[in-house]
This record gives structure tokens, C-alpha cells and sequence, in this order.
């Protein structure tokens, strides 16, 4: 995958039409080590609300080729970000579902030492997208306003309705109904009550929780 990831970048590659179509043929088939190297290469990336299908893709030329095939397959397979593999398996694992119809999540707080590996599991079994953004201590009302301002803004689905300020820690994608996500973080050194909410515009004034963070023993 990643070997496959590499020749999609040629020149020659993104040319030739052929070229291009075996690579994301090859791709497919070595899918799990070909998202790796791209999100290794392109960390800043964030997958899209709405995943890509074969009838929804386009035309496999130049830098187009790895990014469709990583939006199309993101979804599908369980893939290792760069903070994961920063983690061991000592990271304390915490379990989050949405609660069906209500709008809430079922853990509203949890316990985590200062500087402690956390891996959160985020399933959503409610009807709506929703998403879980961990924030500074103090900042709901800040972040949650934001988050509604981005209503009007035409790509923020494709920001997953996250705000670009820097009160927000730590986040995940949005998700549908029926999907799951994991976010893994080292929580912050400093201990205090640390906010979780849904930024989708207007979730976040019912969809909220606390991280509480204690010194490390």
C-alpha cells in the first residue's frame, strides 16, 4: 500500500490514464497500508461527512488519484493515525454512545490522569451526525457559538462543523447513524474539569460532558 501510495505521486502516473486506473485498482486491494501513507504524508487531512463511492468518483488524474482513493475506502477500513502509534496499550480505553432520540451522550463524565494516554471509542446510534470536541475548561459558550456561526459557512460539513480556534483540544469527525470513530490523545498535563460537546450548530447547549483531569499519582 504504501509502495502503491508513492507511484500515485509520479508525474508519469498522474498522466497516463491506464497508469492511473491500475494504481487505484492495486490500491483497493492494499487499501489498509495505502491510507496509512497518505495520512503519514498529509496529517492535516479530515475525512469528508460524506463518503465517496465508485459511481461519485472522478476523473483519476494527478494528486485527484490518492485523495479519492482515501475518501471512497477511509470509512471501511480501521487504519492507524500518527498519535495511536504514540500510545501504548496501556492507554485507558473510554467507551461513549450517543443516546438514541435524545441527543445526549451516556457517559457525561469520565476520570483520566494528567498526561495519560486516552483512546475514547465515539458510537453513534442516534438518527443525527454528531461529533465529540474536547475543550479548554471555561469555554463552552465560546466554542458552541462558533460552532453555530459555521451553520452559514457552505464547506463546514466538510470542516465537520469543528471551529478553527484554539480553545478546541481535541475532536473527532461527525459521524452518521450506526457509525463509530476512536480519538486517541494524551490529555493534558494540567489537571481541571475539561468540556465535552457536539459542535453539529445547535447540539452543543444539550450534548455536552466533562473530562476531568487529575494529577497523575
Amino acid at each position: 500500500g504504501k509502495t502503491l501510495y508513492e507511484l500515485s505521486k509520479e508525474k508519469k502516473v498522474g498522466k497516463d490514464k491506464w497508469l492511473s486506473q491500475s494504481i487505484y485498482a492495486a490500491g483497493t486491494k492494499h487499501i489498509k497500508g495505502f491510507i496509512q501513507a497518505y495520512l503519514n504524508a498529509n496529517p492535516n487531512f479530515k475525512a469528508p461527512s460524506e463518503k465517496l463511492t465508485d459511481k461519485k468518483k472522478p476523473i483519476l488524474n494527478g494528486d485527484q488519484l490518492a485523495q479519492t482513493l482515501v475518501k471512497t475506502y477511509i470509512g471501511k477500513v480501521e487504519i492507524e493515525d500518527k498519535t495511536s502509534r504514540a500510545l501504548t496499550k496501556t492507554s485507558k480505553v473510554i467507551n461513549i454512545k450517543t443516546i438514541e432520540n435524545d441527543m445526549k451522550y451516556d457517559v457525561t463524565e469520565f476520570v483520566v490522569e494528567a498526561g495519560e494516554n486516552v483512546e475514547i471509542v465515539f458510537e453513534n446510534i442516534d438518527f443525527m451526525q454528531h461529533n465529540l470536541i474536547i475543550i479548554k475548561p471555561g469555554s463552552i459558550d465560546k466554542v458552541g457559538k462558533a460552532a453555530d456561526q459555521m451553520a452559514t459557512d457552505p464547506n463546514a460539513a466538510d470542516k465537520n462543523y469543528i471551529p478553527e480556534i484554539p480553545e478546541v483540544l481535541f475532536s473527532t469527525a461527525l459521524i452518521g447513524p450506526e457509525e463509530k470513530t476512536v480519538l486517541k490523545f494524551t490529555s493534558p498535563k494540567e489537571p481541571g474539569m475539561y468540556p465535552y460537546i457536539c459542535t453539529f450548530p445547535g447540539h452543543w447547549r444539550i450534548m455536552q460532558g466533562v473530562m476531568k483531569v487529575i494529577e497523575s499519582k
